[in-house]
This record gives structure tokens, C-alpha cells and sequence, in this order.
């Protein structure tokens, strides 16, 4: 298995990215130059906005070990401090409440026995990467998604990841989650070999990518974008 300790996952390329540059480079390498190098923010949309509701809701009841029959009564906590955070903008408090709800639901079905650890900064110079896990449990990296499936960028984070964790800490870790919080669905990805070597070829392409300062043509995926405007401006 090639594990982050493995002296073949070590960077070649004196180039620190975050694990983010990657996923952003596989949805389409000119969002990651308008985000990673010219620092331009999308605007929020109200699927963005429920989905930061949604994630917030998820860690908040990971560190609470919530169960169902504690559903209800955080809901309505969890709901009040996210309208103090200002996360719910633009949204009614009914949905809110079903948001909020749903995630809670969503979370007691896959209860949390041991240690958990939200928003888990790694960094390896070794392996010129760094980022943020959504949640740890145990040695288990989560990845949580307000989405209804994962695709391939989602496996390649999870490995890079699962990576990380190993070169830092020396553990061996075979697999990680994906929660996908509008399908109410926890996927088991066996992080194997070929994640784990398309993943550390992509690391490679991203830091040559950002050193070079070539980045390829936008991919077909500019209707889903949020930053479809700057783009058509700068390379248009």
C-alpha cells in the first residue's frame, strides 16, 4: 500500500498547495487561479447558503454525539446559534428548522463513539500539502458534503487526506466517509492504491500548475459556477 510515509508519496516540487487547490483544479483549473491566485470569493447562493447551514449543523451534533432522542430538543439550539453566526440569510425559519433537523436526523443514525475531532488541520512538508478535515473520528477522516452524490474530486480529497494523516501521525488508514447531507447518506470509500496514486499525480500537476502560472483552458462546468462572470471577463 502507498501510505503518506511512504518515501514514494514524498513532493518532488518545492510547492506547498492546499488540499482545496487540488478539487478546485479538477472542477476546472481557471476557478482555481480566480480563487487560489487572484483571491476572488463567490457570491452566496441559497444552495450555498443551506449547505453551510447544513455542514454547521453536522459538526455541531458530531461534537455533541447527538442521538434521536436528543433530535429536537438541540434542533432548536443549533438553529439559534446559527441565525446569531448569521448563517441562515435569505432563508425562512421553517426552513431552517427542516434543514437543521434533517442533518440532526442524518447524524444520530450514525452515532459517534469514540473521540471526534472537527475541522482538523494537517500539514506535511514533506508531501507539499496541507488542509482542513471536516471531521475526525477517531482516526477516520469524514468528509461532509451538502450534496446528493460524490464524485470523483470528492475521493481524490478524502485520499489526500487519509495521506496527510498518515505521513503526520504514522497511522495506517484504509478507508474515510463521505456524508452526503442532502441525500442523508454516509458512503464508505475504500481509500486503495489507485486513489491514492491519482491523488499524489494531481498534487504534482496542481504545483507545477501554480509555478508555472499555466493554467488550462476552462472545462465545461461554467453553469454550475459561481464565478462564471470573472472568469468571461479575464479569459474572454
Amino acid at each position: 500500500m502507498l501510505r503518506g510515509y511512504s518515501r514514494l508519496a514524498a513532493s518532488g516540487i518545492n510547492r506547498m498547495v492546499r488540499v482545496t487547490d487540488v478539487t478546485l483544479y479538477l472542477f476546472c483549473p481557471r476557478k482555481l487561479y480566480l480563487v487560489g491566485f487572484l483571491g476572488i470569493r463567490g457570491r452566496p447562493t441559497r444552495e450555498s447558503i443551506m449547505g453551510k447551514l447544513a455542514h454547521y449543523a453536522y459538526l455541531r451534533a458530531s461534537i455533541l454525539k447527538i442521538t434521536e432522542d436528543r433530535v429536537e430538543e438541540e434542533s432548536v439550539n443549533i438553529a439559534r446559534e446559527a441565525v446569531e453566526k448569521k448563517l441562515t440569510e435569505g432563508l425562512s425559519d421553517t426552513e431552517v428548522k427542516e434543514i437543521v433537523v434533517k442533518t440532526l436526523r442524518f447524524r444520530a443514525e450514525n452515532p459517534i463513539t469514540g473521540g471526534v475531532e472537527v475541522e482538523k488541520y494537517v500539514e506535511s512538508v514533506r508531501l507539499g500539502l496541507n488542509g482542513q478535515i471536516d471531521l475526525m473520528e477517531e482516526h477516520t477522516p469524514v468528509e461532509v458534503k451538502y450534496k446528493s452524490r460524490a464524485e470523483y474530486r470528492d475521493l481524490i480529497q478524502l485520499t489526500l487526506y487519509t495521506l496527510l494523516l498518515e505521513d503526520v501521525y504514522g497511522w495506517d488508514i484504509d478507508y474515510g466517509y463521505i456524508d452526503l447531507l442532502k441525500a442523508s447518506r454516509r458512503l464508505r470509500i475504500e481509500v486503495n492504491n489507485r486513489l491514492r496514486g491519482d491523488a499524489l499525480k494531481l498534487r504534482d500537476k496542481v504545483q507545477e500548475t501554480i509555478l508555472m502560472g499555466t493554467y488550462p483552458p476552462a472545462r465545461d462546468k461554467c453553469r454550475g459556477c459561481d464565478l462564471k462572470i470573472e472568469c468571461r471577463s479575464l479569459f474572454h
